[in-house]
């Protein structure tokens, strides 16, 4: 069962709004081929039933709530979306204006120059 407050204030059904990812293929597009192609690799055929509800809402940047027991795939209903988006967008640094860990406004290189 999906529900979002925002589509419910607004008066929308948000199951129409999050239509399950059933296939590997319908998920394609959205945790790209090359996490797709893995879980192939590795023996995957089709989503359980919280990663089909879950990795549309997730990937299109949205907060969630999942339940589900143990056993069911929550973990990767949830890091397989962050895996996604660190595969398209890459890694960002959030220390300083900077690019990356060369770069001297970097936490690590802040502290060697203190010490």
């Amino acid at each position: 069962e999906v529900y979002d407050e925002h589509a419910a204030q607004r008066g929308e059904n948000a199951e129409n709004q999050w239509p399950p990812w059933s296939t590997l293929e319908a998920a394609e597009e959205g945790l790209t081929t090359a996490l797709v192609d893995a879980m192939r690799t590795v023996g995957f055929t089709e989503p359980t039933p919280i990663q089909a509800q879950a990795w549309p809402i997730l990937c299109y940047g949205r907060d969630l709530i999942g339940v589900a027991r143990t056993g069911s795939g929550k973990t990767l209903a949830f890091l397989l979306p962050c895996f996604a988006r660190l595969l398209k967008e890459g890694l960002r640094s959030r220390m300083g204006s900077g690019s990356g860990p060369g770069d001297d406004s970097s936490l690590p290189v802040q502290m060697q120059k203190q010490a």
